[in-house]
């Protein structure tokens, strides 16, 4: 079996494909569509509608049938499908990974091969591309950018700058428009993959305790014993409307035993792999060394200072945040501080957005003319 994060399934010997088209992550409900000539039939081995006297295709089209979906291990989930086509059907069932997981571990086992759903979005034509983009948005404001593109946003855009390319009078504005485009290509690729932002800092300066203020819930084990983050701890969440993968990671120090040096060189990895680090300092402890060194290492980090809620022990710095995690103080401004460095630019409501790598294609064929 693969990885949970894989979510599209080819299967070789039918020419039937299924794909998650709900995001990665928690939810109530999670949705698998499975088209082919043999969806059916491979529909028919694993789910047994709750009126037993029913067959599958017997379920009119674009109608509901709950039932259960017999697992890999023998075990059993309940769902609901529903028969969109001779040749589609739709399977939706708890959100939780591990039954999404298990679900498409048993159409494998029934004869498919896995596939990423970047294989799926090069396979899928167009308007396809951006329905499958346009299910894997983790927020109302990315989901409303690639809706832009599919009610013809970007086409109309490209359709412009290419006739201006034509006369040279009007190419001038019509490179300057398709440099606009180009430099959004960044920001389109993750509007569904959210940014990856580290919490990073010496121990004990409150990085738990403030993942847990900006999700929301207590998702980090919070202590005052030093290094007790080993491993790093993420949640999923959105600033301003932008998915963002918060990363709890263990405090940079010279580890005390084996296992937190592990913590620390992983947080250190970590860090240097996100898009955004935010340098967290302790605004009750002077300045020591250690943290000039952070601060050395992750020179483009936000820097913050939390516990601003007790007695101050040095003199802060009045270019950085200051927060209290502990009372949630300064919470909205860190919010808007991160979607700031994250997002310099929004783009406008209905503004023609490169989502897809197909679109990437046309920008270069643009280009090349």
């Amino acid at each position: 079996m693969q990885g949970m994060g894989d979510d599209f399934i080819s299967d070789s010997r039918t020419g039937t494909f299924a794909r998650r088209l709900t995001p990665a992550g928690r939810g109530a409900v999670a949705s698998i569509r499975v088209a082919g000539p043999w969806a059916v039939s491979l529909a028919e081995q694993l789910f047994q509608p709750a009126a037993r006297a029913l067959r599958l295709e017997e379920i009119a089209t674009d109608r509901m049938a709950f039932g259960s979906w017999t697992l890999s291990a023998g075990a059993c989930e309940e769902v609901v499908l529903r028969r969109i086509d001779a040749e589609t059907i739709e399977i939706h069932c708890h959100g939780g990974e591990a039954c999404v997981a298990s679900v498409l571990e048993s159409l494998r086992q029934a004869g498919a091969t896995i596939e990423s759903a970047e294989s799926a979005e090069q396979g899928a034509g167009a308007e396809e591309a951006l329905r499958l983009a346009l299910s894997q948005c983790h927020t109302e404001r990315t989901a409303a950018i690639v809706l832009d593109q599919l009610h013809g946003a970007f086409d109309r855009e490209v359709a412009q700058i290419a006739a201006g390319l034509i006369d040279s009078s009007s190419r001038p504005a019509a490179l300057a428009r398709l440099a606009v485009l180009r430099d959004r290509i960044p920001l389109g690729r993750r509007l569904v993959a959210p940014w990856k932002v580290v919490l990073a800092g010496l121990p004990n300066v409150g990085k738990s305790s403030l993942i847990n203020a900006l999700v929301g819930f207590r998702r980090a084990i919070v202590h005052a014993t030093p290094g007790t983050t080993r491993d790093v701890v993420t949640a999923v969440t959105a600033f301003e409307g932008w998915p963002v993968q918060l990363s709890d990671t263990a405090g940079q120090r010279v580890a005390q035993n084996a296992i937190e040096s592990a913590g620390v060189e992983q947080a250190r990895r970590h860090a240097d792999e996100a898009d955004l680090v935010v340098l967290v300092l302790d605004a009750s402890q002077p300045v020591s060394p250690e943290e000039e060194d952070l601060r050395a290492a992750w020179p483009a980090a936000l820097v913050i200072y939390n516990k601003q809620d007790l007695p101050t022990g040095r003199a802060l710095d009045h270019s950085a945040l200051a927060v209290s995690a502990a009372q949630g103080l300064g919470m909205v401004e860190l919010v808007s501080a991160v979607a700031q460095r994250l997002v310099p630019a929004p783009p406008p409501a209905g503004a023609a957005f490169p989502v897809t790598r197909d679109h990437g294609r046309r920008l270069d064929d643009l280009l090349a003319r």
